[in-house]
């Protein structure tokens, strides 16, 4: 599943700089090189707008994740400690 998704994130990153790209590119032949660049700073600060918005909710996805098998981990060791005879050093 995260190779699928890994390969997803990968695709749509690659498809929107190209869109972003190539809509610079038209209104700058179109409109000329000044309007291009107004053009091209607007779509990259909503492109860094979308990709801080998507890290921020994978932050709090993962985050959870991990603490949830750190605590299973430490639950699962605690149990197996409890029924097994380990020498005392």
């Amino acid at each position: 599943f995260s190779t699928i998704y890994t390969g997803l994130e990968n695709a749509a990153r690659i498809l929107a700089y190209s869109l972003s790209s190539e809509t610079v590119n038209i209104a700058g032949h179109r409109y000329g090189n000044e309007i291009g660049e107004v053009v091209g700073n607007a779509v990259f600060s909503i492109g860094n707008l979308a990709l801080t918005t998507h890290n921020v909710q994978s932050l709090g996805v993962k985050a959870v994740a991990k603490r949830t098998a750190k605590d299973a981990g430490k639950a699962v060791l605690k149990d197996y400690a409890g029924h097994v005879n380990l020498p005392k050093k």
